[in-house]
Protein backbone atom coordinates (compact mmCIF):
# COMPACT_ATOMS: atom_id res chain seq x y z
CA UNK A 1 0.00 0.00 0.00
CA UNK A 2 1.35 3.41 -1.00
CA UNK A 3 -0.09 6.13 1.23
CA UNK A 4 0.65 9.83 1.57
CA UNK A 5 1.72 11.58 4.74
CA UNK A 6 -1.80 12.95 5.34
CA UNK A 7 -3.34 9.47 5.04
CA UNK A 8 -0.90 7.91 7.51
CA UNK A 9 -1.36 10.72 10.02
CA UNK A 10 -5.14 10.36 9.85
CA UNK A 11 -4.80 6.59 10.29
CA UNK A 12 -2.54 7.13 13.31
CA UNK A 13 -5.07 9.52 14.86
CA UNK A 14 -7.92 7.03 14.31
CA UNK A 15 -5.92 4.18 15.83
CA UNK A 16 -4.95 6.38 18.79
CA UNK A 17 -8.58 7.28 19.52
CA UNK A 18 -9.40 3.57 19.74
CA UNK A 19 -6.99 3.18 22.66
CA UNK A 20 -7.80 4.06 26.24
CA UNK A 21 -5.08 6.44 27.38
CA UNK A 22 -5.27 7.51 31.01
CA UNK A 23 -4.46 11.18 31.49
CA UNK A 24 -4.15 12.90 34.87
CA UNK A 25 -5.56 16.40 35.12
CA UNK A 26 -7.74 18.39 32.75
CA UNK A 27 -7.72 18.05 28.99
CA UNK A 28 -5.20 20.34 27.30
CA UNK A 29 -5.37 22.24 24.03
CA UNK A 30 -3.53 19.35 22.35
CA UNK A 31 -5.10 15.97 23.06
CA UNK A 32 -3.18 12.71 23.48
CA UNK A 33 -4.38 11.24 20.12
CA UNK A 34 -3.10 14.38 18.40
CA UNK A 35 0.29 13.94 20.06
CA UNK A 36 0.39 10.31 18.91
CA UNK A 37 -0.45 11.44 15.37
CA UNK A 38 2.35 14.02 15.60
CA UNK A 39 4.77 11.28 16.67
CA UNK A 40 3.72 9.16 13.67
CA UNK A 41 4.27 12.14 11.36
CA UNK A 42 7.70 12.78 12.87
CA UNK A 43 8.71 9.15 12.37
CA UNK A 44 7.56 9.25 8.73
CA UNK A 45 9.33 12.51 7.89
CA UNK A 46 12.58 11.38 9.57
CA UNK A 47 13.14 14.67 11.44
CA UNK A 48 14.90 13.70 14.66
CA UNK A 49 14.99 17.21 16.11
CA UNK A 50 11.74 18.08 17.92
CA UNK A 51 12.34 21.79 17.44
CA UNK A 52 12.86 21.35 13.69
CA UNK A 53 9.79 19.13 13.34
CA UNK A 54 7.48 21.46 15.25
CA UNK A 55 8.65 24.31 13.05
CA UNK A 56 8.02 22.38 9.82
CA UNK A 57 4.76 20.59 10.66
CA UNK A 58 2.75 23.72 9.79
CA UNK A 59 4.07 23.57 6.21
CA UNK A 60 3.90 19.80 5.89
CA UNK A 61 0.37 19.44 7.29
CA UNK A 62 -1.39 22.82 6.99
CA UNK A 63 -4.56 23.01 9.04
CA UNK A 64 -4.19 19.60 10.71
CA UNK A 65 -3.01 20.82 14.10
CA UNK A 66 -4.35 24.26 15.09
CA UNK A 67 -2.46 24.18 18.41
CA UNK A 68 1.09 22.91 18.79
CA UNK A 69 2.92 22.42 22.10
CA UNK A 70 6.36 23.83 22.73
CA UNK A 71 9.41 21.61 22.59
CA UNK A 72 9.62 20.91 26.33
CA UNK A 73 5.95 19.99 26.68
CA UNK A 74 6.04 17.91 23.49
CA UNK A 75 9.02 15.88 24.68
CA UNK A 76 7.64 15.39 28.19
CA UNK A 77 4.21 14.19 27.03
CA UNK A 78 5.63 11.86 24.37
CA UNK A 79 7.69 10.03 26.99
CA UNK A 80 4.48 9.35 28.90
CA UNK A 81 2.80 8.04 25.72
CA UNK A 82 5.59 5.63 24.71
CA UNK A 83 3.40 2.52 24.98
CA UNK A 84 0.55 4.02 22.99
CA UNK A 85 2.92 5.29 20.28
CA UNK A 86 4.49 1.83 19.86
CA UNK A 87 1.04 0.23 19.54
CA UNK A 88 -0.12 2.77 16.96
CA UNK A 89 3.07 2.38 14.95
CA UNK A 90 2.49 -1.37 14.69
CA UNK A 91 -1.11 -0.74 13.58
CA UNK A 92 0.06 1.63 10.86
CA UNK A 93 2.74 -0.86 9.79
CA UNK A 94 0.10 -3.59 9.46
CA UNK A 95 -1.96 -1.21 7.35
CA UNK A 96 0.79 -0.56 4.80
CA UNK A 97 2.29 -4.08 4.82
CA UNK A 98 1.96 -5.99 1.55
CA UNK A 99 1.61 -9.69 0.61
CA UNK A 100 1.39 -12.59 3.05
CA UNK A 101 5.17 -13.06 2.84
CA UNK A 102 7.00 -12.39 6.10
CA UNK A 103 10.66 -12.54 7.13
CA UNK A 104 11.91 -13.08 10.68
CA UNK A 105 15.41 -12.81 12.08
CA UNK A 106 17.23 -11.80 15.24
CA UNK A 107 20.44 -9.96 16.03
CA UNK A 108 22.46 -9.42 19.18
CA UNK A 109 22.59 -5.93 20.67
CA UNK A 110 25.30 -5.10 23.18
CA UNK A 111 23.89 -3.32 26.23
CA UNK A 112 27.08 -2.66 28.21
CA UNK A 113 30.75 -3.66 28.15
CA UNK A 114 32.29 -2.20 31.32
CA UNK A 115 33.61 -4.41 34.14
CA UNK A 116 30.82 -5.55 36.44
CA UNK A 117 28.02 -4.68 34.03
CA UNK A 118 26.31 -8.02 34.66
CA UNK A 119 25.53 -6.93 38.23
CA UNK A 120 25.41 -3.11 38.05
CA UNK A 121 23.56 -2.45 34.78
CA UNK A 122 19.81 -1.85 34.71
CA UNK A 123 19.57 -4.52 31.97
CA UNK A 124 20.96 -7.16 34.34
CA UNK A 125 17.61 -8.93 34.99
CA UNK A 126 17.03 -9.50 31.25
CA UNK A 127 20.44 -9.33 29.53
CA UNK A 128 23.10 -12.02 29.63
CA UNK A 129 26.07 -13.27 27.65
CA UNK A 130 25.52 -14.62 24.15
CA UNK A 131 27.66 -15.60 21.17
CA UNK A 132 27.43 -13.89 17.76
CA UNK A 133 28.63 -16.36 15.06
CA UNK A 134 28.86 -13.74 12.31
CA UNK A 135 31.30 -11.62 14.36
CA UNK A 136 32.85 -14.49 16.39
CA UNK A 137 32.25 -12.40 19.48
CA UNK A 138 30.68 -12.87 22.91
CA UNK A 139 28.27 -10.05 23.71
CA UNK A 140 26.58 -9.11 26.96
CA UNK A 141 23.19 -7.80 25.92
CA UNK A 142 19.86 -8.80 24.42
CA UNK A 143 18.57 -10.12 21.12
CA UNK A 144 16.26 -8.06 18.91
CA UNK A 145 13.79 -10.21 16.97
CA UNK A 146 12.06 -8.47 14.05
CA UNK A 147 9.37 -9.72 11.66
CA UNK A 148 8.80 -7.67 8.52
CA UNK A 149 7.11 -7.86 5.14
CA UNK A 150 8.74 -8.41 1.76
CA UNK A 151 9.64 -4.69 1.46
CA UNK A 152 11.23 -4.48 4.90
CA UNK A 153 8.39 -2.78 6.79
CA UNK A 154 8.63 -4.01 10.42
CA UNK A 155 5.30 -5.40 11.56
CA UNK A 156 6.50 -6.74 14.92
CA UNK A 157 9.54 -6.80 17.17
CA UNK A 158 10.58 -8.05 20.57
CA UNK A 159 13.59 -7.92 22.91
CA UNK A 160 14.54 -11.25 24.48
CA UNK A 161 17.59 -12.91 25.98
CA UNK A 162 20.56 -13.71 23.77
CA UNK A 163 19.98 -17.47 23.80
CA UNK A 164 18.71 -19.18 20.65
CA UNK A 165 15.75 -20.73 22.46
CA UNK A 166 14.42 -17.32 23.44
CA UNK A 167 14.65 -16.19 19.82
CA UNK A 168 12.56 -19.15 18.62
CA UNK A 169 9.88 -18.56 21.23
CA UNK A 170 9.72 -14.86 20.41
CA UNK A 171 9.43 -15.59 16.67
CA UNK A 172 6.53 -17.95 17.36
CA UNK A 173 4.78 -15.30 19.45
CA UNK A 174 5.20 -12.70 16.71
CA UNK A 175 4.02 -15.13 14.02
CA UNK A 176 0.71 -15.73 15.83
CA UNK A 177 -0.41 -12.26 14.67
CA UNK A 178 0.06 -13.24 11.01
CA UNK A 179 -1.98 -16.37 10.28
CA UNK A 180 -1.96 -17.63 6.72
CA UNK A 181 1.45 -16.10 5.98
CA UNK A 182 4.57 -17.55 4.41
CA UNK A 183 7.39 -17.06 6.93
CA UNK A 184 11.04 -17.18 5.81
CA UNK A 185 13.75 -17.78 8.42
CA UNK A 186 17.39 -18.85 8.63
CA UNK A 187 18.93 -22.08 9.89
CA UNK A 188 18.38 -21.13 13.53
CA UNK A 189 14.73 -22.14 13.18
CA UNK A 190 15.33 -25.72 11.99
CA UNK A 191 13.37 -28.55 13.57
CA UNK A 192 10.45 -30.77 12.66
CA UNK A 193 8.67 -30.10 15.94
CA UNK A 194 9.05 -26.34 15.51
CA UNK A 195 7.73 -26.58 11.95
CA UNK A 196 4.69 -28.50 13.14
CA UNK A 197 4.10 -25.92 15.87
CA UNK A 198 4.08 -23.17 13.24
CA UNK A 199 1.60 -25.17 11.19
CA UNK A 200 -0.84 -25.14 14.13
CA UNK A 201 -1.19 -21.35 13.84
CA UNK A 202 -1.55 -21.55 10.03
CA UNK A 203 1.96 -20.27 9.28
CA UNK A 204 4.10 -22.02 6.68
CA UNK A 205 7.75 -21.88 7.76
CA UNK A 206 10.43 -21.89 5.04
CA UNK A 207 14.06 -22.52 6.04
CA UNK A 208 17.19 -23.38 3.99
CA UNK A 209 17.91 -27.04 3.32
CA UNK A 210 19.91 -28.67 6.05
CA UNK A 211 23.18 -30.32 5.05
CA UNK A 212 23.07 -34.07 5.58
CA UNK A 213 26.02 -35.81 7.18
CA UNK A 214 28.11 -37.73 4.65
CA UNK A 215 26.70 -35.92 1.61
CA UNK A 216 28.68 -33.09 0.18
CA UNK A 217 26.78 -30.27 -1.52
CA UNK A 218 27.02 -30.00 -5.32
CA UNK A 219 30.08 -28.40 -6.79
CA UNK A 220 28.17 -25.33 -7.90
CA UNK A 221 27.09 -24.72 -4.30
CA UNK A 222 30.58 -25.16 -2.88
CA UNK A 223 32.15 -22.65 -5.23
CA UNK A 224 32.69 -19.05 -4.31
CA UNK A 225 30.79 -16.27 -6.12
CA UNK A 226 33.91 -15.75 -8.30
CA UNK A 227 35.57 -19.18 -8.84
CA UNK A 228 39.04 -19.50 -10.24
CA UNK A 229 37.91 -20.62 -13.68
CA UNK A 230 35.83 -17.47 -14.05
CA UNK A 231 38.87 -15.33 -13.37
CA UNK A 232 40.87 -17.29 -15.94
CA UNK A 233 38.06 -16.95 -18.49
CA UNK A 234 38.34 -13.18 -18.25
CA UNK A 235 41.91 -13.39 -19.50
CA UNK A 236 41.42 -16.14 -22.10
CA UNK A 237 38.75 -16.55 -24.82
CA UNK A 238 35.65 -18.37 -23.64
CA UNK A 239 34.98 -20.14 -26.97
CA UNK A 240 37.32 -22.91 -28.18
CA UNK A 241 37.39 -21.63 -31.79
CA UNK A 242 38.26 -18.05 -30.93
CA UNK A 243 41.59 -16.72 -32.09
CA UNK A 244 44.04 -16.12 -29.34
CA UNK A 245 46.31 -13.13 -29.32
CA UNK A 246 49.97 -13.65 -28.50
CA UNK A 247 50.99 -12.49 -25.06
CA UNK A 248 52.11 -8.92 -24.87
CA UNK A 249 55.86 -8.45 -24.70
CA UNK A 250 57.47 -5.69 -22.72
CA UNK A 251 59.81 -3.88 -25.16
CA UNK A 252 62.06 -1.06 -23.93
CA UNK A 253 60.57 2.27 -24.83
CA UNK A 254 62.71 4.21 -27.31
CA UNK A 255 63.48 7.79 -26.39
CA UNK A 256 62.68 10.40 -29.09
CA UNK A 257 65.68 11.71 -31.03
CA UNK A 258 64.88 15.36 -30.35
CA UNK A 259 64.87 14.70 -26.64
CA UNK A 260 68.02 12.65 -26.45
CA UNK A 261 70.18 13.65 -23.49
CA UNK A 262 73.94 13.20 -23.24
CA UNK A 263 75.24 10.55 -20.86
CA UNK A 264 75.73 11.67 -17.33
CA UNK A 265 79.36 11.98 -16.14
CA UNK A 266 80.65 9.85 -13.37
CA UNK A 267 80.56 11.36 -9.91
CA UNK A 268 84.37 11.15 -9.74
CA UNK A 269 84.77 13.36 -12.84
CA UNK A 270 83.07 16.72 -12.37
CA UNK A 271 81.44 18.09 -15.54
CA UNK A 272 83.49 20.76 -17.36
CA UNK A 273 82.20 23.91 -18.96
CA UNK A 274 81.97 23.43 -22.77
CA UNK A 275 83.92 26.68 -23.56
CA UNK A 276 86.25 26.79 -20.58
CA UNK A 277 89.76 25.54 -21.37
CA UNK A 278 91.20 22.80 -19.30
CA UNK A 279 93.53 23.95 -16.51
CA UNK A 280 97.24 23.81 -17.53
CA UNK A 281 98.99 24.53 -14.26
CA UNK A 282 99.48 21.82 -11.80
CA UNK A 283 98.10 22.23 -8.38
CA UNK A 284 100.66 22.49 -5.59
CA UNK A 285 100.41 19.62 -3.17
CA UNK A 286 98.99 20.55 0.16
CA UNK A 287 101.53 20.73 2.97
CA UNK A 288 100.77 19.05 6.17
CA UNK A 289 100.98 21.26 9.24
CA UNK A 290 102.43 20.03 12.47
CA UNK A 291 99.68 20.18 15.06
CA UNK A 292 102.19 21.58 17.56
CA UNK A 293 103.00 24.47 15.19
CA UNK A 294 99.42 25.20 14.13
CA UNK A 295 99.59 28.74 15.62
CA UNK A 296 102.83 29.69 13.77
CA UNK A 297 101.32 30.63 10.35
CA UNK A 298 98.77 32.76 12.12
CA UNK A 299 101.49 34.63 14.04
CA UNK A 300 103.56 35.16 10.87
CA UNK A 301 100.54 36.55 9.05
CA UNK A 302 99.85 38.98 11.92
CA UNK A 303 103.45 40.22 11.92
CA UNK A 304 103.30 40.85 8.13
CA UNK A 305 100.18 42.94 8.53
CA UNK A 306 101.85 45.10 11.19
CA UNK A 307 104.86 45.69 8.95
CA UNK A 308 102.63 46.87 6.09
CA UNK A 309 100.80 49.32 8.35
CA UNK A 310 104.02 50.74 9.71
CA UNK A 311 105.43 51.15 6.18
Amino acid sequence: MDASLETLVIAGYVFATSLRIARPGPQGLVTDPELVALAVAQAITGLNSDRQFLGAVGKLLPGFFPHLPDQTQYNRRLRRLTGAIATVQMMVAELIAEDPVRLVDGTLIACANYPGCASHSEFAPDASYGYCPSKSLFVWGMRLVVICDIKGVPVGYDLVGPKTGDERESAFTLATAHPGSLLFADGGFWGREYDQTMALIDVHLVTPNKHQLGKRPPERDRESPHPARHRIALQQPQTPNATRRPPRQNHPRARPTHRRTPPRPHHRHAPQHPTRPAPTRTRRPRQTINPHQASRPRAVAGRAVQERRSA
